[in-house]
C-alpha cells in the first residue's frame, strides 16, 4: 500500500495557570483508565504500551460518556503517519492522537483542552512549550489548534510503502539536517 501524509506542527509556550478547568483528568497509568467508558476496544493493546512507555492521557468525561481524550508525550514520540520517530526538544510536551466523540463534536472542547494543557503542563517534569499536529488535509483540527492560540511551525510530508518511509520532505521541528 502507498500512502502520502503531509503533517503540520503547532506550538505554542505554556502559560500561566488559572483556576477552573477541573472539567478535565489526567491518567498516567492503565490501572486508572476507564476502559468501561471506550466504545471501541480495538487500540485497548496499544494505550497499554503507552501507559508503560510513559505516555498520559487527557479526559473529558461528561457523565457516563468519554467525551474528549488526547495524549501527552515528551521525550521521544512515533508519528506513524511519518513513519518516523521524533525526538521532543528538552522541556516540550507534544498533544497526540486527539479524539472528540462525536456526540460532543462542535462544542469547542479541542481547543478547550489545548488551552488547558498549556497552562496546567500535566507534565512530571517543568514544560516550556506544548507541540500538536495533525494531518494538513484536517481543517477542523486546524481550526481548533488555531483557535487555542498554536502557531503554525512546520511541515512534513512522507511517501509511505507498506508503512515505511521511502521519501521525507521537510524536517520535524527541532530535527538538524
Amino acid at each position: 500500500m502507498i500512502a502520502l501524509s503531509r503533517i503540520d506542527f503547532f506550538h505554542a509556550a505554556t502559560a500561566a495557570p488559572e483556576s477552573g478547568g477541573d472539567q478535565f483528568v489526567v491518567v498516567a497509568s492503565a490501572n486508572a483508565f476507564p476502559w468501561h467508558l471506550l466504545d471501541d476496544h480495538a487500540h485497548d493493546n496499544a494505550y497499554r504500551a503507552r501507559f508503560r512507555d510513559g505516555a498520559r492521557v487527557v479526559l473529558r468525561i461528561e457523565g457516563e460518556a468519554l467525551a474528549f481524550r488526547c495524549w501527552l508525550a515528551s521525550g521521544t514520540l512515533e508519528i506513524d503517519e511519518l513513519a518516523t520517530r521524533w525526538s521532543l526538544p528538552t522541556g516540550d510536551l507534544c498533544v497526540y492522537d486527539v479524539v472528540t466523540s462525536a456526540a460532543f463534536r462542535g462544542r469547542g472542547l479541542y481547543p478547550e483542552a489545548l488551552g488547558w494543557i498549556r497552562r496546567h503542563t500535566p507534565s512530571p517534569a517543568p514544560v516550556r512549550r506544548v507541540w500538536v499536529y495533525c494531518s494538513a488535509q484536517n481543517a477542523s483540527s486546524r481550526r481548533g489548534i488555531e483557535k487555542a492560540e498554536f502557531t503554525h511551525t512546520a511541515q512534513c510530508s512522507a511517501l509511505l510503502f507498506r508503512g515505511r518511509a521511502v521519501w521525507r520532505h521537510g524536517r520535524l521541528p527541532g530535527e538538524r539536517a
